[in-house]
């Protein structure tokens, strides 16, 4: 039976398992007919996973929730070492992965949401495919969750540990503005359990000052800063317990830094229990830094260096968070540096993929403060680039792409050789490369994805860098597997 034919069938067989699970014979209380439920949602899951189109991940977790709401506080449950959930704007898909490295090099096997889909039904999907018979097979849960959704998965979830990485400006036509998003935070924060660990960036004072109040707080931050105070394109907060504005001695990540509030006296956590320090960036070479870890209780602390295949201080950031994480889920500073030392990330943020005899490295930017920070790495990098700049407006974006012009791309223009412009709003983006300086000359607008990802291989005179904002680093990261150059990444 070939391919084609197999694919086909795949594809019938997983429409009718998907109506089959959502039918009223199905669904029911935890038991033998929620068992069953769950196994035909296993079934549509494989089934969607050996069809030749690209995949909805989530399919077989939304169609278990229709007919079984009970079912991700069902199968959580059967996790003995309980759940960590991972949120922020800018980098949860990398430290959860991160996170869930770590609880492997410790010898736990954890089950992890690790496409990136962080809402109910991506989690569920992942439960359920560690689900036998009803019960989840594995130690533990690591998950990260979308900022808006936090809140309606700590219910179901319990988890014991919660990762706050950072508030930044994003899809503000689905998310609102920062302050919306806080409030949604402080609120769940509120009514959490004293038991459960709050992980929090020392260095964000938003995310900092609204987890002041609950009593069992694990901070992380940097001690290094590349820049006196945040770039002037930064949305810099409030002071949020009295409306002051914050000052800073140095900042890193936007508007990440050594802050305070002259008028309150609020500050950064002046010795965070996860610190990073001796920062080395090495373009798209990785990083690495020490990794600092101090006993709140007797003031000891262990020094360890890191080095991460990951590029930019912005992935530094997301190791000192999954750091802290592991510290409070138990694990020891060794399995740490193991499991940060060993992991490759996440699909579609900076890795590399090869294309015959041609590498493109994927690089994700889906809004100003990632869009700079991509900047400031590729700045760094040797030589002029060959740059791929793919730029979609779909929902999973926000339909509002003026962010773009909200990065300082101007610092990207005099290392620019040649620069191909793809996706839904390629034209937007070559107007901003323009504006930005770069000579009209060596800019290409190229409909589509593939068509631009095969142009910018035909001009490049060495490795392309591949810039994309989300749904076109999807587009990108399949078009590369459509053409037999990667696996699919859901595999």
């Amino acid at each position: 039976m070939g391919v084609a034919v197999q694919a086909q069938i795949a594809r019938v067989g997983a429409a009718l398992v998907d109506r089959a699970i959502r039918s009223p014979a199905l669904g029911g209380e935890p038991g033998r007919r929620f068992a069953f439920t769950v196994g035909a949602a296993r079934t549509l899951r494989s089934l969607d996973r050996h069809t030749d189109t690209r995949i909805d991940p989530s399919r077989a977790g939304r169609a278990l929730l229709a007919a079984a709401p009970h079912a991700l506080a069902t199968l959580a449950s059967h996790l003995p070492g309980g759940c960590a959930l991972v949120s922020a704007t800018n980098g949860k898909t990398t430290t959860t992965n991160l996170l869930a490295e770590i609880a492997r090099a410790a010898g736990h096997d954890p089950v992890v949401n690790h496409l990136g889909a962080n809402m109910p039904p991506g989690v569920c999907a992942e439960l359920i495919g560690r689900s036998r018979r009803g019960a989840t097979r594995a130690d533990l849960g690591v998950f990260e969750a979308d900022e808006l959704w936090l809140d309606h998965m700590v219910g179901p979830l319990a988890p014991r540990v919660i990762v706050l990485g950072n508030l930044f400006r994003d899809q503000l036509d689905r998310m609102g503005e920062i302050d919306r998003v806080a409030a949604r935070w402080r609120a769940c924060v509120a009514g959490l359990p004293a038991s459960t660990v709050l992980v929090v960036n020392a260095d964000d004072p938003r995310v900092c000052q609204l987890t002041a109040a609950h009593p069992n707080v694990v901070h992380f931050g940097l001690a290094d800063h590349d820049r006196e105070a945040p770039l002037g394109s930064t949305d810099v907060p409030d002071c949020l317990h009295c409306g002051g504005m914050l000052t800073y001695r140095g900042a890193h990540v936007g508007h990440l830094g050594s802050w305070s509030c002259p008028t309150c006296g609020d500050r950064r956590p002046p010795a965070p229990t996860v610190e990073a320090s001796d920062v080395a960036v090495r373009g798209l070479g990785g990083a690495s830094f020490t990794l600092t870890a101090r006993d709140s209780g007797s003031g000891a602390s262990v020094a360890e260096r890191v080095q991460l295949s990951m590029p930019g201080r912005f992935n530094v950031v997301n190791a000192t968070a999954a750091a802290g994480a592991a510290l409070a889920l138990g694990y020891s500073v060794a399995s740490i540096v193991a499991g940060l030392t060993r992991s490759a990330g996440a699909f579609g943020r900076s890795e590399q993929l090869q294309i015959g005899e041609q590498t493109v490295t994927l690089v994700l930017a889906k809004n100003p403060c990632g869009f700079d920070e991509v900047i400031t790495m590729l700045g760094s990098e040797p030589g002029p680039l060959d740059l791929l700049f793919v730029l979609n407006d779909r929902d999973l974006d926000g339909r509002d792409v003026s962010w773009i012009w909200d990065s300082d791309v101007e610092r990207l223009a005099p290392h620019v050789a040649r620069a191909t412009c793809g996706g839904s709003r390629a034209a937007e983006a070559a107007l901003r490369l323009d504006y930005a300086g770069i000579d009209p000359s060596v800019i290409e607008v190229v409909d589509g994805i593939e068509a631009p990802l095969h142009r910018a291989l035909e001009r490049a005179g060495r490795p392309v860098v591949a810039v994309a904002n989300y749904s076109a680093m999807l587009d990108v990261r399949e078009t590369v597997a459509e053409l037999g150059h990667a696996a699919r990444y859901w595999w």
